[in-house]
């Protein structure tokens, strides 16, 4: 319910950013057109359709991504589920991020048993590092015995707890630096492809949109010199 009701302010809030883009989009209009003849009217309101129709295609695309696209980013609730090397996946939610998981894809594989929530995480090879927040049957309550970290080995599905990780944070003579569960992207090439397609399918079309508008505006600012220019 929650999730509903943040989603439709969110929303709101997209389309109302919409219309004062709009507006300013408008006023490049008639500032690039001033002084041209004929009609501007329609130039100028063709630039102001332009953001509150991208913010209805960047919601569309939204709630296909969401619902309809397997493995594809959540970016509607923002609940993430990115994947890990050798089959596994970091899982959580939005609303809860510091309660998030490590999960298995692949029936047979073995399931980490962590200590708790992981509330931040790192990548050095087939080893995931990560920082416990707290109990998992708990909100704040830390894992017992001071343990603070965990090293999961994910080709031999091996699970290590720590108090603290080594020196500056160095596994295999690299530095891994840790970053929050629901900031984590994966460093899965095919996962990496799949996020930049999304990124081009779900920006491409308002980005041209918007240049190939504002490329007109400037035609037809160069023509005004001409005596045959028309509207």
């Amino acid at each position: 319910m929650f999730e509903i009701i943040g989603l439709i302010f969110a929303s709101a809030f997209l389309f109302l950013l919409s219309a004062i883009v709009s507006c300013f989009f408008a006023l490049i209009a008639w500032l690039i057109l001033r002084g041209r003849r004929g009609s501007k009217r329609r130039w100028i309101v063709l630039g102001a359709l332009i953001p509150p129709a991208s913010s209805a295609y960047l919601l569309f695309a939204a709630i296909v991504f969401t619902f309809f696209v397997p493995g594809a980013t959540d970016r509607l609730f923002g609940d993430f589920n990115e994947r890990l090397p050798n089959g596994y996946v970091l899982s959580g939610l939005a609303k809860m991020p510091d309660f998030a998981y490590i999960d298995s894809k692949f029936n047979g594989r073995a399931q980490p048993q962590l200590l708790g929530g992981v509330s931040r995480i790192g990548v050095d090879g087939p080893v995931v590092i990560g920082q416990y927040s707290h109990k998992s049957d708990s909100f704040n309550e830390p894992v017992a015995g001071g343990i603070k970290f965990f090293i999961f080995n994910t080709q031999t599905s091996e699970l290590e707890n720590l108090k603290e990780l080594p020196p500056n944070g160095e596994f295999s003579g690299r530095p891994v630096q840790l970053v929050e569960s629901e900031l984590f992207h994966s460093h899965e090439p095919s996962e990496i492809l799949r996020s930049r397609i999304e990124n081009v399918i779900y920006l491409g079309p308002p980005a041209l949109a918007t240049l190939f508008y504002l490329a007109l505006l400037l035609l037809l600012r160069w023509k005004t010199s001409s005596p045959n220019a028309s509207a």
